[in-house]
């Protein structure tokens, strides 16, 4: 395996052993960018964003922080092509830093993803419940 990084990061590329191994090969060629986003607000914006940016293959994960008006892409490759389709949106979205991901922030992103999905699951089951009741209270009543 060779190191993109020559060790200038201060990841260590070569696997440890197990599950080390696939976030150590992961880490060595994300990288991470943080950008500000004055207008995103809301779940709206950010799903806008989501929309905008679902065709990038190099994306692997986002994180969004709504109070401080921040994104976070984990992203193989360039910045450019991400910045530039920020800005088409209007939100005002502008690149802060790009740096090397370590294995802690991909893994971050990842739990971000993975609780937006729990989260996702749990409204599903509400809705469902309300329709149950809903039709409960229309027999019924």
């Amino acid at each position: 395996m060779s190191k993109s990084c020559e060790d200038a990061c201060g990841c260590d590329a070569t696997p440890a052993e197990g599950n080390a191994g696939s976030e150590a090969s992961e880490a060595s060629g994300n990288w991470i960018s943080v950008y500000t986003v004055p207008k995103m607000d809301c779940p709206s914006e950010e799903r806008m964003i989501r929309l905008a940016l679902n065709g990038f293959e190099d994306i692997r994960g986002l994180s969004f922080d709504l109070s401080d008006r921040r994104l976070k892409v984990v992203h193989d490759g360039e910045a450019e092509p991400i910045t530039a389709k920020l800005a088409t949106l209007g939100l005002g979205a502008s690149l802060q830093e790009t740096a090397a991901a370590d294995p802690e922030s991909i893994k971050a992103v990842g739990d971000t993803a993975i609780s937006a999905e729990q989260e996702s699951g749990t409204l599903r089951w509400l809705l469902g419940i309300n329709a149950v009741l809903f039709v409960v209270e229309m027999t019924a009543g």
